[in-house]
């Protein structure tokens, strides 16, 4: 086994990542777990297949872009406010456009207990921050920028992270599935984005991911029934065009030759 992990080791990580998560479905469908789907794979898998093909160096190194917090402060201010935006806007529009109820009063209650929430749900492995991040973002991302353009390799872990997420759409968990699929796909492009202008940080990613799981419990937290859905649909709709705008901007950067060296070791200074 070890010999195949160490082969194949983008394969070894992906079926772990798929097969860790998805046995989830058998409690799941039992009754004794909420999701159909542990959060926590890619984290498993890629603690796993770095252990197999580095040793402890390996582990190391991969679990040292988690505590990479050296970055320049526009790349916080992304991970941080970007999601907020979008969030905003579309709680917003919804207000505007379709007459739903003003959720200022809500939002402005709901900010005291903002920060605690959010260290909570980035470190809990229950959740997408700390239970995906260190996979996608720091085992698969740099692997696939080696020998890709950042655009090509951006899309390429989109569609593996979208069917990832296939239990949530098979068990309508998540609605609107091709409109949730192009927005995991889209916003991929803006992931790496930031992973690159760090230097390749773990934690600028469980950031960023916090801050898009985390802005609609906090700023939808007034919206129910029909009115929730179409703040949720208009956050996805935002989301996706938010990463194409920042694609098109970015073009040249995002589609030009390949830098292996884009990422810098976790223990790199600020990025610029």
């Amino acid at each position: 086994m070890d010999s195949l992990i160490k082969r194949y080791p983008f394969l070894a990580f992906f079926l772990l990542a798929y097969g860790i998560t998805w046995l989830a479905v058998i409690p799941f469908a039992l009754g004794a777990f909420p999701i159909p789907m542990f959060p926590f794979g890619p984290l498993v898998a890629a603690i796993i297949v770095a252990g197999v093909c580095g040793g402890w160096h390996g582990t190391k190194s991969l679990l040292l872009r988690m505590v990479q917090w050296r970055a320049a402060p526009r790349w916080y201010a992304f991970a941080l406010l970007l999601p907020a935006a979008v969030t905003l806007g579309a709680a917003y529009f919804n207000v505007v456009v379709f007459g739903a109820a003003d959720p200022t009063i809500s939002i402005l209650g709901a900010l005291p207990s903002l920060i605690p929430a959010f260290a909570v749900m980035m470190l809990n492995p229950l959740q997408g921050s700390m239970g995906e991040e260190l996979g996608w973002r720091g085992f698969a991302l740099p692997r696939l920028l080696s020998n890709r353009s950042p655009l090509v390799a951006s899309l390429l872990l989109g569609v593996l992270v979208a069917g990832w997420h296939a239990p949530l759409f098979a068990t309508g968990l998540y609605g609107d599935a091709w409109l949730r699929i192009l927005f995991i796909v889209s916003t991929t492009v803006l992931w790496t984005m930031l992973f690159r202008g760090t230097g390749g940080s773990v934690l600028l990613a469980m950031v960023f991911h916090t801050s898009w799981n985390l802005m609609p419990d906090v700023l939808f937290s007034s919206f129910s029934g029909a009115e929730l859905e179409q703040s949720i649909r208009l956050y996805t709709v935002g989301g996706i065009a938010v990463s194409m705008f920042a694609t098109m901007l970015a073009w040249r950067r995002l589609t030009g030759p390949r830098l292996s060296a884009a990422v810098a070791p976790a223990h790199a200074p600020a990025a610029a």
